[in-house]
């Protein structure tokens, strides 16, 4: 399939143009869903300003504005744009372009809300109908978005705080008794988290927000997910941790008290060292884990054992008598 037609196929799925462009912003080429109008006219300046934004041979994501997405695709000696599109609030969106740019209001409707998942998704289809390379997910957003310039800022971040540390002799909680923690979660024993809760160390949690609400939210994220990790670890499937956590950081970021948040990260992880426990009798055999997970995906739909046998590659009556045997019920 030849480029045009993926750029077609794709300005359907995104609902905004992709143009192809020559280095001076002019437009060779607008491909756009049929019948809808341009979302940004064929404004050379507009494009010129967009362009002289990113490097030359550079494949990559354009964020501006905090939320509006381009895909830049090099073809030869022109470009492949693809936007734009928005990651939150379409009206706000629009409202920049036209201050921003000096875009006409009326030519410029509502920017299409995309995740940028999605966006990127299709600007590696585009790039590899191009190129006839593979190319992946984290290496888009590592070249678009974390050059030379962010990574030596890191690296000097990173130095500062380990010298800040160092010179006012602070130190960090000690790593011993994070292992107590998440071990006592994994092996279901509430009676040793609870004895992690109490003890005292010398250090004290580093700073993750110069906020101090944010600080506590930032830290209770932290320990909800490794929670979550040690109670998948300790045998709880890991759609039912991941979902757990889910509702535990939506919550956390609904609170409004720096106390509130401390007790919910402690509850979450007394939740999730619970459902470890309830687990204790039941099989730790892979085959059988990978079946309870496969039962719990298709929660709400009607699946045969002769459908759960082939995706975990055995036969359904081995399975069915596996399970049988290691849990006590039929799957």
């Amino acid at each position: 399939m030849n480029a045009q037609r993926v750029c077609r196929y794709l300005a359907c799925f995104l609902h905004t143009p992709i143009r192809l462009l020559r280095t001076d912003g002019e437009t060779l080429l607008c491909l756009n869903k049929e019948e809808q109008p341009a979302l940004i006219p064929q404004d050379t300046a507009f494009y010129q300003q967009l362009l002289a934004r990113v490097r030359r041979d550079q494949r990559s994501l354009h964020v501006e504005g905090e939320q509006i997405l381009y895909g830049i695709v090099p073809a030869g000696e022109d470009v492949y744009v693809a936007g734009p599109c928005c990651l939150r609030d379409p009206a706000s969106a629009a409202d920049f372009l036209v201050k921003r740019y000096g875009l006409a209001p009326e030519t410029l409707r509502c920017v299409p809300k995309i995740s940028i998942e999605t966006f990127s998704t299709a600007v590696i289809m585009l790039y590899e109908s191009l190129s006839g390379r593979e190319w992946d997910t984290s290496s888009l957003w590592l070249g678009s978005f974390c050059d030379m310039d962010f990574i030596q800022s890191m690296s000097r971040k990173c130095q500062q705080v380990i010298s800040t540390y160092r010179e006012e002799s602070l130190f960090h909680n000690p790593y011993g008794q994070e292992q107590r923690e998440q071990d006592a979660i994994r092996n279901g024993d509430l009676d040793a988290l609870e004895a992690s809760f109490r003890e005292v160390y010398p250090g004290k949690v580093g700073t993750l927000s110069a906020s101090p609400l944010r600080h506590t939210k930032n830290l209770a994220v932290v320990l909800i997910t490794l929670a979550s990790r040690s109670a998948i670890a300790g045998g709880l499937l890991p759609e039912i941790a991941y979902s757990m956590s889910d509702a535990f950081i939506q919550r956390t970021e609904e609170l409004t008290a720096e106390g509130e948040v401390v007790a919910l990260a402690r509850q979450a992880e007394i939740e999730f060292c619970q459902q470890v426990r309830a687990l204790a009798g039941h099989s730790s055999n892979p085959l059988i884990a990978r079946c309870k997970d496969l039962v719990f995906r298709n929660m709400h739909t009607h699946v045969e054992i002769r459908e759960l046998a082939e995706q975990l590659g055995v036969n359904a009556n081995y399975l069915s008598q596996l399970f049988n045997r290691e849990e006590g019920v039929p799957p």
